[in-house]
């Protein structure tokens, strides 16, 4: 089942998402060790080139955390992101995933990734423990190397590029 954001009540005000629109979503806590600045380098790169893919970050800010995502940074991403804040329909959100986007630096067991593995989405995860043990490079997912925000965008390329890519993912 495929969801237009429309579907999903509170997702935006902003935002309107058209049938063809491609959707590219992170799930997890607005903390720098999830790899949210090397998402939003990569929603910026690809939203510079195309209009037709809207980049969704899932969850809280963490302000008690040392590397906490500010306000700032958010508002600056904004253009390219759209922020959700903490949900309890993730179920919903992920279905609406065309790629689903884990850049983390480090994980033991990425719950978020096995959801979306669970819901049937291609994956782009770090190159590391607990991401590899979800998805395996070029079958279930694009493995890149941690903090690389230019290998990240190449493998969301990759995948956006690629229906056929995608759909073999998908269904791995």
């Amino acid at each position: 089942i495929r969801y237009g954001l429309g579907a999903i009540k509170g997702v935006t005000r902003s935002v309107e998402l058209d049938a063809d629109a491609l959707v590219v979503g992170m799930i997890g806590r607005l903390v720098q060790e999830k790899g949210y600045r090397e998402f939003f380098h990569a929603a910026r790169a690809i939203r510079s080139r195309r209009s037709d893919v809207v980049f969704l970050a899932v969850g809280p800010s963490d302000p008690d955390k040392g590397d906490a995502i500010s306000q700032g940074e958010r508002e600056a991403a904004s253009s390219d992101v759209v922020f959700t804040g903490y949900r309890g329909d993730v179920r919903d959100l992920l279905a609406m995933f065309d790629v689903f986007v884990l850049p983390s630096w480090r994980e033991g067991m990425p719950r978020s990734a096995i959801e979306a593995a669970s819901m049937g989405r291609a994956m782009v995860l770090t190159d590391i423990r607990g991401c590899r043990e979800v998805g395996r490079d070029g079958v279930e997912a694009l493995l890149v190397p941690p903090r690389d925000p230019l290998a990240l965008t190449r493998a969301i390329d990759r995948l956006l590029e690629d229906p056929d890519v995608r759909a073999r993912m998908s269904r791995a």
